[in-house]
């Protein structure tokens, strides 16, 4: 007599491991296709070229004579705190003499190895207007190689203690 569970199972096991086969397949003909395409090349191209446009940041870096300034963007109504982590190549660069242009109370700064963090508190709230330098720092290099520093974290506290997270730039010298 002719068991028809296990032959049941057995079509079962054989389609499923087809389908899972299938979809391997699939997923990776459509992998091969997109990165081999010209849309790969398009994403690629926006994603190296995004820093070209800095009309979109809502901060960005600007270097003049080894010192940096965090520039704003846009304008940022009643701030109570401003924090920012600066990452770079300790290495072969350093970040020294952190200076603020606006009057913070406080000024906390965290440094590790790759990271400065910044934070900035006020006891009453001010207002930064578009072009307003928000910070300003002196990077060296040792060698005269090409380096990055880039803003990670970068957000504001308004005087409703509501946060708002910031894009911002990364600067190559």
């Amino acid at each position: 007599m002719i068991n028809f569970f296990s032959k049941y199972k057995k079509k079962k096991a054989i389609r499923t491991y087809w389908i899972i086969t299938m979809s391997l397949i699939l997923a990776l003909w459509i992998n091969f296709l997109v990165l081999d395409s010209s849309i790969w090349q398009k994403l690629q191209i926006s994603v190296i070229n995004s820093w070209e446009n800095n009309k979109t940041w809502d901060v960005y870096l600007n270097i003049n004579n080894n010192v940096t300034n965090l520039i704003a963007n846009k304008d940022m109504l009643w701030i109570k705190s401003f924090s920012l982590s600066i990452a770079y190549n300790p290495t072969n660069v350093t970040v020294s003499e952190i200076k603020t242009i606006i009057w913070w109370n406080m000024i906390n700064e965290e440094n590790e190895e790759w990271f400065t963090t910044i934070i900035l508190n006020l006891s009453t709230p001010v207002d930064v207007k578009k072009w307003d330098s928000i910070v300003s720092f002196i990077n060296t290099k040792k060698e005269e190689k090409l380096e990055n520093i880039n803003l990670v974290n970068v957000n504001f506290t308004d005087s409703t203690w509501e946060v708002y997270l910031l894009s911002s730039s990364w600067l190559e010298f």
